[in-house]
């Protein structure tokens, strides 16, 4: 399946920005910098890691009928705008409580089948190319007038822009589901709407995983640090993992006096006891 109207549009003007960008001398070495940091094996490793795990993601769906080769295109762009925004919040599946839960739900969320259901048919090349760049100035100005009181007005007349714009797309695709129901597959239909659904819930696991890899690095880190001594670092090592193990938010906000404690604990039963400790207090 090829790009859609709408997918075209937002291509182009990527394209121009990027130009634009390439053309400016101070915008062009900030994306270079970007760049750069972008494709730091700490980022790129685990994200090409990421893209494989989704590519087994996608052999399981299709197992399970959730999943065919007309739908690539979707998978493609979810991956890499959601998948990637997922990949990001690495820290947050690391340190705030519940982040499955609060996930499971978004991903449920009515706006995310919204956001599938306005993509199922699109309007003409030119209107989407005069649409996206308006409808992007209307959400960076209401996002821009949260940030002054005195602008409650133009945020409020921007929201009403974006619901009305939303309504008329949701009015024009209803319009023609209706129309072309006898000849529309609903089985591709459906596909699509919970495409993005079972991808984020199968992600979770992945997320979860190098969440709590990198906390144990980070801990680990701070450990070295406190002590330098490598048989007081080992007995520690050894305590957190038997004493949080997969606990990750905990491991994560493993610091501060509890490294003192951890460290100068003289045995591995004392070093279990001060995480016991430390579990009480999380």
């Amino acid at each position: 399946m090829g790009l859609n109207n709408r997918e075209w549009a937002i291509l182009v003007w990527l394209l121009v920005a990027l130009v634009a960008g390439l053309l400016h001398k101070d915008i062009r070495k900030s994306m270079f910098g970007v760049l750069k940091a972008f494709f730091d094996p700490k980022i790129i490793v685990p994200l090409l890691i990421m893209f494989v795990y989704i590519c087994l993601e996608v052999w399981i769906g299709s197992k399970l009928s959730l999943w065919r080769p007309d739908l690539t295109k979707n998978t493609i762009i979810w991956a890499v705008t959601s998948g990637v925004v997922i990949f990001l919040t690495l820290e947050e599946a690391a340190m705030k409580p519940k982040f499955f839960r609060r996930r499971v739900f978004t991903a449920f969320k009515i706006t995310v089948f919204i956001e599938v259901f306005i993509n199922l048919f699109v309007l003409s090349l030119p209107v989407e190319l005069i649409l996206q760049p308006l409808l992007v100035l209307v959400v960076a100005l209401s996002a821009t007038a949260t940030l002054n009181p005195d602008h409650k007005p133009v945020k409020k007349l921007m929201d009403g822009v974006l619901s009305l714009v939303g309504l008329s797309l949701l009015f024009f695709v209803a319009h023609h589901l209706i129309t072309n129901w006898h000849t529309l597959d609903k089985t591709d239909i459906l596909l699509q709407l919970i495409l993005p659904v079972w991808l984020t819930i199968g992600l979770l696991p992945f997320v979860y995983i190098f969440a709590l890899y990198a906390n144990y690095e980070m801990t680990f880190m701070r450990i070295g640090i406190a002590n330098k001594k490598r048989s007081a670092r080992m007995r520690a090592y050894v305590a957190l993992m038997i004493g949080l193990n997969v606990q990750a938010r905990k491991v994560g906000a493993f610091g501060g006096v509890w490294l003192k404690k951890i460290t100068d604990a003289r045995n591995l039963k004392t070093a279990l006891n001060v995480v016991s400790e430390y579990r009480k207090t999380v």
